[in-house]
Order: structure tokens, then sequence, then C-alpha cells
């Protein structure tokens, strides 16, 4: 019979005899949001999961809230908008970035504009000054 010894991962605390080191931490994909963070985006920290879930719903069949890139089936049936939103759905973080930027007030999207303007302006003006010396 043979014996096989399980190898620590780098970086890993050493581990008793037998005992398996844990696995290193799965990171999502920095372009995606789950619900937690869209909870977080509106204020809805503390809430309880369903409260935050038909929320999300209500804001996609409201409010054009973008609808999560996971899918969810039932019965055989995929479900589309506010039906596919779960406990683990996950959204593009560009998408509902996009709609919290268009929520603002149409005050301070002009002004985010202006400075936009502004600041491609003098980055312009910078590379043209650099180019003609």
């Amino acid at each position: 019979m043979r014996t096989a010894e399980i190898i620590p991962w780098r970086g890993a605390a050493p581990t008793a005899k037998g005992d398996r080191p844990a696995p290193p931490p799965l990171r999502r994909s920095l372009a995606d949001i789950d619900l937690h963070g869209v909870a977080r985006r509106l204020g809805m920290e503390g809430r309880e999961r369903r409260t935050i879930i038909m929320t999300v719903r209500r804001l996609i069949d409201r409010h054009g809230f973008p609808w999560p890139k996971t899918p969810r089936f039932l019965r055989g049936q995929r479900l589309f908008g506010a039906g596919a939103v779960t406990a683990y759905s996950i959204w593009s973080r560009d998408a509902v970035d996009q709609w919290f930027d268009d929520d603002l007030p149409p005050a301070m999207l002009a002004a985010g504009d202006a400075r936009r303007r502004a600041m491609t302006r003098r980055a312009l003006a910078d590379r043209a000054k650099a180019i003609a010396l």
C-alpha cells in the first residue's frame, strides 16, 4: 500500500498531519458585480436578501435596471429580465455603473460633461504642445 503526503500551497500556514490546506480564495472578475454589490450601491446593505431581490426586480421592470448576466432556468425555460434575479445573480459592473450615472439629476450630468470636455481640451493641448516642441 502506498502512502501520500499532502504538500501545502505556497504561502499556506503549516498544517497538522492529515489536515488539508485551505484552497486559495476564488476571485470574481473585477468587471462583474454581485447582488451584495448592487445592494451596497442602493444603500440596502442591512436588508434581508429577499427584500433586495424584490427591489432589484422592481428596478428592472420599472426603471430600466440592467438584466443579470447569469441565466436562470425554471422548469426547463430560461427566465429573462426581472425573473432572472436570484441571490447568486451577477451583473456587468459597467452596465450597473452606467445605470447609476444616468440616474443623476441633469444639472450634475451637465457639470460632469463640462468637466470631461475641459479635461479633454487640456489633454489635447498638452499633446499638441509636446509634438510641436
